[in-house]
């Protein structure tokens, strides 16, 4: 599972206490530049957990180093939301975060998440209280716990959430056997639905990468793709399913020809958008 949040939300501190891992901790942003690694024991388990580098608004486009840190997240099955109890308007900090993983990979939206209000030491009650209505009101169907790593406050509860929210989401994969009775880990329904293939192919000297997948192709189809508003349209779901980033990472630029189903459009918006495939 992953550790996410702003800068100085408290990732690092709450690492460092309920695992074995020794991550250098500040009192300024970007303290961590990378991943680390550590594993919490809780009652008869245990759990791997990765401090993901802070996020800001805007990581979805690389700022503040943000596109390389949101690459971490793709790899975790459960995330744990850490929000600075001192921040002012908790909940719109909560979407800033929200809002930046949609618009990387929209499939991190549906990862369990578990949000935890952090540094709540000597903090009057009433104030935590208040902090946690505000979440309540944008994360209704979520876990919401007040912490305090130093002081060791709620940490077993949010380890036993976490743990439980692990399994959880290991018991919603769907596990056949192959044909020599070997087991086959496949993806659930809705994750099935959003998942995505890219497959890069030469067609008259041109190559041109295929899209495939149930969701994307759903919208391909739904595509006027005479219509520039329509394929922009296209296009912006495209980068909102983190399917642009992955064509780029692949060797697309701007002019790449794409193909969803049986129609073809170009990465990026051309200035004629004439062009003959």
């Amino acid at each position: 599972m992953g550790l996410l949040g702003f800068p100085n939300a408290g990732k690092s501190t709450f690492l460092s206490v309920v695992t074995n891992a020794r991550p250098e901790i500040a009192d300024y942003a970007f303290t961590t530049l990378s991943p680390n690694l550590g594993v919490a024991d809780i009652d008869d388990g245990s759990l791997l957990i990765a401090d993901i580098p802070g996020l800001i608004e805007g990581a979805s486009e690389g700022k503040g180093l943000g596109d390389a840190f949101l690459r971490h997240v793709e790899r975790t099955a459960v995330l744990l939301h850490l929000i600075d109890v001192y921040t002012d308007d908790v909940a719109n900090a909560y979407k800033v975060i929200r809002n930046e993983l949609a618009s990387y990979n929209e499939i991190l939206t549906s990862r369990p998440e578990v949000i935890a209000l952090t540094k709540i030491e000597g903090l009057d009650e009433d104030i935590i209280q208040m902090q946690i209505d505000a979440l309540r009101e944008v994360a209704p169907d979520t876990e919401i716990f007040a912490i305090s790593s130093p002081a060791h406050t709620n940490l077993k509860e949010v380890l036993r959430s976490l743990r439980t929210t692990v399994q959880t989401a290991r018991d919603a994969e769907v596990v056949e056997e192959d044909t020599d009775g070997l087991p086959v880990i496949s993806l659930s329904t809705d994750q099935e639905a959003l998942s995505w293939k890219i497959k890069k192919t030469k067609e008259d000297e041109t190559d041109v990468y295929f899209v495939t997948g149930t969701k994307i192709e759903k919208f391909g189809r739904r595509t006027r793709f005479e219509s520039r508003e329509g394929l922009n349209r296209l296009r912006d779901i495209m980068k909102k399913m983190g399917i642009t980033h992955a064509l780029k990472r692949s060797g697309a630029e701007g002019d790449s020809v794409i193909r969803i189903g049986t129609d073809t459009f170009t990465l990026l918006e051309q200035k004629d958008d004439e062009l003959e495939l």
